[in-house]
Order: structure tokens, then C-alpha cells, then sequence
């Protein structure tokens, strides 16, 4: 059986966000999802659900070093 120090329940933008800030931090982490998330494909029309992210995310994401890849992501 495997043990973890931090059980993250939830693969969505803060579950990822905390995990990514443990990285390096010397804990075993692991991240619960129960369905995996479907590849991106560039050619899918683009999804309808909305996420407000204010100042204050957008420094913890670029604290994190996933702010830029985020942007790619979304310009398309």
C-alpha cells in the first residue's frame, strides 16, 4: 500500500495549484481525479464554462511558473 503525507481530492484548478505548490517540498503528494481529463484538442470548438481569475490568482499562477503555459493554452 502506498502512503502519501497530502491527498489532494479534486484534479481541477485549485486541487493542481496546491499541488503544484508542494512540488519540491519534500512531501508525498498525490492528487485524486475520478475520470481523467480528456485530451485538448486544438481543433474542439472551445468550451463554454467560464473561470474569473483576479490579480491576486494570476501571481500565485505565475509564482507556480504555469501562468505562461496557461495563456498558450488559451490562445487558440
Amino acid at each position: 500500500m502506498q502512503t502519501f503525507d497530502v491527498v489532494i481530492a479534486g484534479g481541477g484548478m485549485v486541487g493542481l495549484a496546491v499541488a503544484c505548490g508542494l512540488q519540491g517540498s519534500g512531501l508525498r503528494i498525490a492528487v485524486l481525479e475520478k475520470s481523467p481529463e480528456p485530451p485538448l484538442a486544438l481543433s474542439a470548438s472551445p468550451s463554454v464554462r467560464v473561470s474569473a481569475i483576479n490579480a491576486a490568482s494570476e501571481r500565485l499562477l505565475q509564482k507556480l511558473d504555469v501562468w505562461s503555459t496557461r495563456c498558450k493554452l488559451l490562445m487558440w
